[in-house]
């Protein structure tokens, strides 16, 4: 699953420009890695591993989408002993809609 992608680099943020050219290198990694997908109010839960790599993996992700998609939110849940990582997405009305074509989610629900 390690992908070298480096998001930010130790002189700049990303553009949102970059953060588009990112996403297309980032986007389907993130998405094979989904062990679980449920719906939640106004969006969908992910569920991941509970390692590292994951980890990682999520929080560029997620900066990236922040860029692309202002209007998303997310809640990163790590549980305790080397339980499931959750991300929760969602966001304004249609949001579900729009994660579930973005993403192809149909394989998991």
């Amino acid at each position: 699953m390690v992908v070298d992608v480096p998001i930010l680099d130790s002189e700049r943020l990303l553009t949102e420009e970059t953060a588009r050219e990112k996403r297309g290198e980032i986007v389907n990694v993130v998405l094979d890695n989904i062990k679980q997908v449920k719906a939640v109010d106004k969006g969908y839960g992910l569920r991941f591993s509970p390692d590292g790599e994951s980890l990682l993996l999520l929080s560029d992700w997620i900066y990236v989408e922040r860029l692309c998609n202002p209007f998303l939110r997310f809640v990163l849940k790590v549980e305790s002993n080397n339980g499931p990582v959750w991300l929760e997405i969602s966001g304004p009305a249609g949001t579900q809609d729009f994660l579930k074509s973005e993403f192809a989610l149909n394989r998991w629900l």
